[in-house]
């Protein structure tokens, strides 16, 4: 998936811990509340800093 900042500038490319239909549930929300919208315990995070290269700094 990639990455990008608040200019539309692509910033990074990573690996994502969720399918997309689960990804586009949990975005924005705190990492304590994944179970309950999910119905299911996950990752923390969406990208881990392991499944991500930065391409722009």
């Amino acid at each position: 998936i990639s990455i990008t900042n608040t200019k539309n500038i692509k910033i990074g490319i990573g690996v994502i811990a969720y399918n997309a239909s689960d990804a586009k549930k949990i975005i924005g929300k705190n990492s304590k509340d994944i179970k309950n919208i999910l119905g299911y315990e996950g990752r923390d995070e969406l990208i881990h800093k392991d499944d991500l290269v930065k391409v722009k700094l």
